[in-house]
């Protein structure tokens, strides 16, 4: 990822926002453990709405860039001819965005159900309320069990392609066996050329000399 050829493609560009995405969530985490824990100030509503928020948008997204980046090393391996014009850096990018901004529209209900309690200690939605009950449970398909089983799916077939892959490819010691005989072969040719050759400028060489001494011959 580091090296300039491999910045502008789409499991660099996937990765790349996947470390920002976690960053945001281990600064949020960090930020409100600060607040909380070492200054012992409590969350003030705004503060908590935002804070929870952002935590909840960036786990979503760092879990769907997840799933993105297994989807499009399925593409490479299991379609490697397609691979070029599906796995792009530019479509990459664009799946990226797509899916930040699907996940920050989704999470915008933590900018209004979230509070802060009588404590002052930041609270999610709670299940009192219809509206809270249906994201809950639609925000445990997204992050847990739609990704699980397309991850599983996805890993499965890519590592059995990769097997597959392996079994007709020759090992080293083959191809290194292989490379030996060609050179072999090669050598004998070149031997065999380079004596007909000769034979050949010797034989001409000796039908030149009959010739001219039978000329000489016919003269006297």
């Amino acid at each position: 990822m580091f090296q300039q050829q491999n910045r502008h493609t789409s499991f660099s560009i996937y990765l790349g926002c996947l470390a920002i995405s976690d960053n945001c969530v281990l600064a949020a985490a960090g930020y409100y453990w600060v607040t909380t824990e070492l200054l012992s100030r409590l969350s003030f509503n705004v503060e908590c709405k935002i804070l929870v928020w952002v935590l909840e948008t960036f786990q979503a997204n760092g879990v769907l860039l997840i799933l993105s980046v297994t989807l499009d090393r399925l593409v490479a391996v299991r379609f490697p001819f397609k691979a070029a014009a599906w796995c792009r850096a530019r479509r990459a990018k664009i799946v990226s965005a797509s899916v930040f901004a699907v996940v920050s529209a989704y999470n915008i209900p933590h900018l209004v159900l979230n509070h802060a309690d009588e404590r002052l200690v930041c609270m999610l939605c709670s299940f009192d309320t219809i509206l809270c009950v249906i994201h809950l449970w639609v925000t445990s398909l997204i992050m847990f069990a739609i990704p699980f089983v397309l991850l599983l799916s996805a890993n499965t077939v890519i590592i059995v392609a990769m097997q597959n892959s392996l079994k007709y490819t020759p090992s080293s010691s083959a191809i290194q066996s292989k490379t030996v005989e060609l050179s072999s072969k090669t050598a004998i040719s070149s031997q065999c050329f380079s004596s007909s050759a000769s034979c050949s400028c010797f034989s001409t060489l000796r039908g030149s000399c009959a010739s001219l001494s039978l000329q000489r011959f016919s003269s006297k």
